[in-house]
């Protein structure tokens, strides 16, 4: 016969197995959505960021997800040998309710320094902002911006 305690035990283990659990599935779901492979590929063919942080870069997880009536922001930290930095992928809701990306901003750990870097209108990639400070706005592409700060 069991005792409440081992039962409390048991119940407490089962818990944190089914949150991790849910994470996971969370997660992979996350990471097989379009609008995620898609950033993950504009990404990785970015070598501004890929100069920073090194190759190959590392991605664990989507920090942060949050949907509103028809947007959608995704926070991805990713790694590489020399650095740490942030894709952050915004999407919109079109018509038939799919996820379409907007834009994709960095964020440089080091120097909290975020710019954008894709366009959905504009799908030139920024090739040029290695020495990126508030002001060199004047000298990326029109249509991308530097937001200077935390």
């Amino acid at each position: 016969m069991r005792t409440p305690l081992w039962t409390g035990v048991t119940l407490f283990v089962s818990g944190i197995g089914f949150s991790y659990y849910s994470i996971y599935i969370t997660q992979k779901e996350y990471k097989s959505t379009e609008l995620y492979q898609t950033s993950i590929m504009h990404l990785k063919n970015y070598d501004p960021v890929l100069e920073y942080v090194g190759d190959p870069i590392s991605i664990k997880r989507v920090e942060m997800a949050e949907y509103t009536d028809n947007n959608v922001t995704m926070v991805i930290p990713f790694r590489g040998p020399k650095g740490k930095a942030k894709l952050i992928v915004n999407g919109v809701r079109g018509a038939s309710n799919e996820v379409i990306l907007d834009h994709l901003d960095v964020e440089l750990s080091r120097s909290k320094k975020t710019w954008t870097f894709f366009k959905a209108q504009n799908t030139d990639i920024v090739s040029q902002p290695k020495s990126l400070n508030c002001e060199s706005e004047s000298k990326l592409p029109e249509g991308h911006l530097v937001k200077c700060g935390s």
